[in-house]
């Protein structure tokens, strides 16, 4: 088993002194206060112990590479070729520090390889006490759309010009998306905006960064607007961006190729968002995470960690083996329809995409339904009754499972 570890100078003393110099001891850290999942990454947030030159908290990005194809695709990383996720940030996020962008400071990255697939790997920054995410904020306030409104008003000059002094330092970002935005709240706050998790889109230049870039980086920030369902006044910003009070006629067909590029993403970021809510969902429930990049994947593995909390599910409710097919339409226009079924034998449940062709109960509703479901955010019964979410064949085991749903 290979591993590398790589400490930033002014934090090896204290990192060594606290028995954090160890790949071994940061991959098996076990937390249950993660504040991002995804299918291959978590991110926690850890206070060491006060010391001369100790942050006083401190973030832990991880990657880890299940399965043998999903390690296959990592070969060489970090190894023969390329670099790993975790060290492809550490090195970006050092150069926008040494350039003046406001962006998180990296402290470590390391990893863990095997026959030189790479199996894991991670990242230390420091972290800002008191900051959240731009679209946490905007979640957190999604009912109170007129103060709201208010905040992005009073925002959007001040970050505009702090993404315009980002690309005239030459960086671009990558993904530019509110989830990778920090916003301090504190009207006094001396850095409103900070700038994380860069994407290998992204680049490091030693000129402006070009038009097409500036698009591609703008269209991000947008996608997440229309995703959250925000109205984030796109002339408005982009005309704080340009720094112009009317936008010329060339301004107006860049915006319109911005908003066209973020339509296009706007679908992505909204299934991201939707994902992250159930598996983050899903861990706090469960204690596990769930390495599904599906949402219907992912809500029905919490459907089941829903049903293994209530004892009134009889023993032999799925003695056997049972299928049960789950039809989620998108509550887009026009959208698609994405059918998983799970496969309950002997206690053990697989979730795989498809149709069976033998289920014994269908269990069909839309995505922002079912989201709400699994959630507990919704009156399951309810839906059920006003038919927004149907359960057919199998008539005992849907009595049972609606009742579940109405636990």
């Amino acid at each position: 088993m290979g591993k590398s570890l790589t400490i930033s100078e002014p934090d090896r003393a204290w990192i060594r002194d606290q028995g954090w110099a160890s790949v071994s001891r940061i991959l098996a850290y076990k937390v249950d206060d993660a504040v991002a999942v995804s299918r291959d990454s978590e991110t926690f947030p850890f206070q060491p112990t006060p010391g001369d030159g100790t942050p006083a908290l401190i973030f832990v990005k991880r990657y880890r590479y299940r399965g043998f194809g999903r390690q296959l695709k990592q070969t060489g990383r970090g190894t023969f070729f390329g670099t790993d996720r975790a060290r492809f940030e550490y090195n970006f996020l050092s150069a926008m520090h040494r350039r003046g962008v406001p962006t998180v400071r990296p402290i470590a990255h390391g990893n863990q390889t095997k026959r030189k697939m790479l199996r894991a790997c991670f990242l230390i920054t420091e972290g800002r006490p008191g900051v959240v995410s731009l679209d946490h904020d905007a979640i957190e306030h999604a009912q109170e759309p007129r103060a709201q409104a208010a905040r992005r008003r009073q925002w959007s000059h001040e970050l505009a010009a702090y993404i315009r002094r980002m690309h005239e330092a030459g960086v671009a970002h990558g993904a530019l998306f509110w989830r990778n935005i920090l916003v301090d709240p504190d009207p006094d706050a001396r850095q409103r905006f900070t700038f994380i998790d860069p994407d290998r889109h992204g680049r490091l230049l030693d000129h402006p960064v070009s038009p097409d870039l500036v698009r591609a980086d703008l269209s991000d920030f947008l996608a997440s607007a229309l995703a959250l369902n925000v109205r984030a006044g796109a002339s408005r910003f982009y005309s704080a961006y340009t720094g112009r009070d009317r936008l010329t006629a060339a301004d107006r067909a860049d915006l319109r190729e911005i908003l066209h590029q973020a339509r296009g993403k706007a679908r992505a970021e909204r299934h991201r968002v939707s994902v992250a809510a159930v598996l983050g969902h899903v861990r706090r429930r469960t204690g596990h995470q769930v390495t599904s990049s599906r949402f219907r994947a992912a809500s029905t593995a919490e459907f089941f960690a829903h049903l293994a909390e209530h004892a009134s599910i009889p023993a032999d409710a799925f003695a056997g083996q049972r299928v049960i097919q789950f039809v989620l339409r998108s509550t887009e226009a026009g959208g698609d329809v994405d059918r998983t079924y799970a496969i309950v034998e002997n206690g053990r449940v697989t979730c795989s995409p498809g149709t069976h062709d033998r289920p014994v109960l269908t269990i069909e509703s839309d995505e922002r339904t079912w989201l709400a479901v699994v959630n507990g955010d919704a009156d399951s019964m309810r839906l059920i009754q006003e038919n927004q979410i149907t359960l057919d064949g199998d008539t005992h085991l849907a009595a049972l499972l609606a009742r579940s749903l109405g636990a």
